[in-house]
């Protein structure tokens, strides 16, 4: 994951190597950039007039047209599968967010029963008492754990420390 600085607009983030494109773009930017000089010398030099290169290049525009529909469909390509990425993830986090819940909601449910043989006390509301309390108080750490776990998975998700 990129780790990017808050606040204000940060040049540093444009010239940051890590999760950058910059170096598989180098070198077909110094690839272009070596033709064009290239291209330049030949004419300063008279090797060959910009008229003659340039005009041959430029007579035919398929190659102009199927290099823009190329692009075009990378373009398009790319940002189909990053957003059909990002709700994929969107879709699982919520996935677990509901199985968190679920599991809390069964857990909770099934606390409210009392264990087998144990046979309900109806006379001493003092021993009923207490027993509801021990209950209750076991709930809510079992909900309190289950948080903790939840807000732990999402920290890990965006790349924090536990």
């Amino acid at each position: 994951m990129i780790r990017y600085q808050k606040g204000a607009f940060r040049l540093r983030n444009l010239f940051r190597y890590n999760g950058s494109a910059f170096p598989s773009a180098l070198p077909f930017a110094l690839l272009s950039a070596f033709l064009g000089g290239l291209l330049k010398i030949f004419e300063s030099e008279e090797v060959a007039s910009s008229d003659e290169v340039v005009g041959k290049v430029l007579s035919n525009n398929a190659a102009y047209t199927a290099y823009s529909v190329l692009i075009s469909f990378f373009v398009v390509f790319r940002t189909q599968t990053a957003y059909s990425r990002f709700w994929e993830c969107c879709r699982e986090v919520k996935k677990f967010q509901a199985e968190f819940f679920s599991t809390g909601a069964n857990l909770v449910a099934f606390c409210r029963f009392l264990p087998a043989g144990q046979k309900p006390i109806d006379k001493r509301a003092t021993r009923q008492r207490s027993t509801d309390d021990a209950v209750l108080q076991f709930q809510h750490i079992l909900i309190r754990t289950l948080s903790l776990l939840h807000v732990c998975c999402l920290l890990k998700l965006r790349g924090g420390t536990v």
